[in-house]
């Protein structure tokens, strides 16, 4: 009966991993730029064949060469992990309200109210870590920013360390360094050192688990310490990522398959007494600093379960949110919606939608790269530019290439090893079956796939060792020379269309008051805030700010109650030393951008640079049509001034610490020889 269950289960894992790699291949979703099929189908082979020809030095190699390369891998991670750390970044999404709150602590000493924490409680434990990190670099008098870097870079070194010490319970040396290897060469993951969220945290405790559960001579019988020590951490993480729980259920149903019931049961006992406790406490550091929750705002675990059959794929969207929020009954409401979506579907558009599913939650491999860029406010030089700019496309396909390649791998060992269950790494199997099955019922995010990378590298290097021993010549072998030659012609079109066809990367420039202040708010991001002025035939609307670089685009969420709104409107950049307007532009709303994922029109003006200098940016309406009017997003926090270089004006009058929550910024130009 255990093989039955082991074959089917191997089986069906097998099968819809499959559909993942093809969407790895053949659609990747990438946030700054669709990668080209055509250079990932020749170069994943190429990188497949390069890779294991690495592997295999490193598998003949002796102790002193073992030596020599694990020194060379561990240069080329500080080496980038020393570009990352010199780099100045700012938090986005929601990662700016964290961030928002964490500085807000740091003045008043508890929680603002902030309506975030309502929705989302489950990120006020990562908000009181930020706001700990950051009065430790106030006390020490040293740079927040530099201090969130480096323990961010302390956790992605310790889930690195740990990951390596597991492989070293389960592997020989060499094939240890194979591990630590593909996490080093494998960009993205370092990219967690990059920008603080809960993930951050996440993948640091998926590391530990694997390293504490794991015996030291890497046999599969877990004993009574291993089990209670996993079960108090999964019950610790909880508090920090929710998500973690996924080991729990995994842990029942391998200790299950060896019909080890009082280890259950133990688990189950150490699980129960420490969530309680650790949530007790929980409260209690919550109460501490104030933070409170209200059911009318929280949104509940069915939210995402019911968004997660969006015909977006999974995805997150304006509509889903707008129903859970606005909902007197969110449970019921949030379960209902579920249910209507999988009745009254037809099958074969609820089939589509799990295909998206699986695509939103695996075939992207460059998500924190990119990310990663998202987050980087600054930076002109060539190793930034090669690195996070106009040039780094050599990085993001080397990076979705390296992806499909561990993702194979790892398929590929689940294949091969699917009537083997006696071994601990069984486990990391369940895990990750576990973890795909439930992202068919979730929100489909790349990024929560990418904390359980830890066990996917050993998955994928031991599923390499096979492959090597029982391919001493692939397909890919016969073609070797050819493929090479390809994909050089393929890639280098590819690079040239990247440089000229492609739009530039914009970066933000000055509204992130970190650039003013030391506090971020990166307003652009922050469109869950409901914060909105308004402007029609009556009232004009000015926004000060001092821009510490030259710029040359603006841009903003506007809305309006009427969609047939034809008024037309002005926007205008003064100059506050002369008092003149130097750049203007007139637009009707309807006619703006309109910003698919977000829902909502986007004011996008790009203009000729302006140097540094203070200004200020007017909106008005200069014809009315049926009393149209807009409102423009704005930072509504009146108990702290968000920005204190800027100021808001309502018809002359001072809005008294609120803000438009504008982005301005600048459009890096591309390099002439690229």
């Amino acid at each position: 009966m255990r093989k039955i269950l082991h074959n089917i289960f191997a089986y069906t894992f097998i099968c819809l991993f499959s559909l993942a790699l093809i969407w790895i291949t053949l659609a990747p979703f990438v946030y700054e730029r669709i990668l080209n099929p055509i250079v990932l189908l020749v170069g994943v082979p190429v990188a497949l064949m390069l890779l294991l020809t690495i592997v295999k030095k490193i598998l003949n190699a002796d102790n002193e060469k073992l030596t020599k390369y694990k020194k060379i891998i561990l240069a080329v991670y500080v080496l980038f992990q020393t570009i990352i750390l010199s780099m100045d970044t700012l938090n986005f999404s929601d990662g700016a309200e964290i961030e928002n709150e964490a500085h807000y602590m740091l003045n008043y000493g508890r929680f603002s109210g902030e309506r975030y924490f309502l929705v989302y409680p489950n990120n006020i434990s990562p908000t009181i870590i930020l706001y700990w990190i950051y009065r430790i670099a106030n006390i020490l008098n040293i740079s927040e920013v530099f201090t969130l870097h480096l323990f961010c870079f302390v956790v992605t070194s310790l889930t690195i360390l740990l990951t390596y010490k597991t492989a070293g319970k389960l592997l020989d040396r060499p094939k240890q360094l194979v591990v630590l290897l593909l996490m080093v060469i494998y960009v993205p993951f370092q990219m967690y050192s990059l920008f603080y969220y809960s993930d951050t945290l996440m993948v640091g405790i998926v590391a530990l688990i694997m390293y504490v559960l794991i015996p030291s001579d890497g046999s599969f019988i877990f004993r009574s310490k291993h089990i209670i020590a996993v079960a108090l951490i999964v019950a610790f993480g909880w508090n920090l990522r929710s998500n973690i729980i996924l080991v729990i259920p995994a842990l029942i149903i391998y200790l299950a398959f060896f019909k080890w019931y009082k280890k259950i049961a133990l688990l189950l006992i150490s699980f129960a007494i420490s969530f309680v406790l650790f949530g007790k406490g929980f409260d209690m550091l919550w109460t501490h600093y104030g933070f409170f929750t209200d059911e009318g705002y929280k949104f509940p675990m069915l939210h995402w379960v019911m968004m997660g059959m969006s015909i977006q794929g999974g995805s997150y969207n304006w509509q889903d949110f707008q129903f859970t929020y606005l909902s007197q009954d969110k449970t019921y409401d949030d379960l209902s919606l579920f249910f209507n979506r999988i009745i009254h579907r037809p099958i074969f558009l609820n089939l589509v939608v799990f295909v998206l599913k699986i695509r939103g939650n695996w075939s992207d491999g460059t998500i924190n790269y990119t990310n990663g860029t998202r987050a980087l406010r600054e930076g002109d030089g060539f190793l930034w530019q090669l690195f996070y700019g106009s040039n780094n496309s050599i990085f993001i396909y080397s990076s979705q290439m390296i992806y499909a390649v561990i993702i194979f791998m790892m398929v590929y060992y689940m294949y091969k090893r699917r009537k083997e269950y006696i071994t601990s790494v069984f486990l990391f199997q369940i895990i990750i079956f576990g973890v795909f099955m439930f992202h068919l019922i979730w929100e489909a995010k790349p990024r929560y796939v990418y904390a359980w990378m830890p066990i996917i590298f050993i998955l994928a290097a031991k599923g390499m060792f096979i492959f090597i021993e029982q391919n001493k010549k692939t397909i890919f072998d016969a073609h070797k020379k050819k493929l090479l030659v390809i994909f050089g012609i393929v890639f280098s079109i590819q690079l040239v269309s990247d440089s000229f066809l492609r739009p530039s990367y914009s970066m933000n420039l000055d509204y992130d008051s970190r650039v003013i202040n030391g506090i971020s708010i990166y307003a652009t991001d922050n469109y869950l805030r409901d914060g909105i002025i308004r402007v029609n035939s009556e009232t004009e609307v000015e926004q000060t700010f001092k821009a510490t670089m030259n710029f040359n685009y603006v841009r903003g969420y506007i809305s309006s109650y009427d969609e047939n709104n034809n008024s037309k409107y002005k926007v205008q950049i003064i100059d506050k030393k002369t008092n003149e307007v130097v750049r203007e532009k007139t637009f009707i709303y309807r006619e703006l951008y309109w910003e698919l994922p977000l829902q909502t029109y986007t004011l996008r003006w790009y203009f000729d640079y302006l140097p540094e200098g203070e200004y200020s940016i007017k909106f008005s309406q200069i014809e009315n049509d049926n009393n149209g009017s807009i409102v423009i997003s704005s930072v509504p926090n009146e108990m702290l001034d968000m920005y204190t270089n800027g100021k808001l004006y309502v018809n002359g009058n001072d809005q008294n610490r609120k803000d438009l929550a504008l982005q301005i910024g600048r459009r890096h130009e591309k390099l002439w020889w690229y």
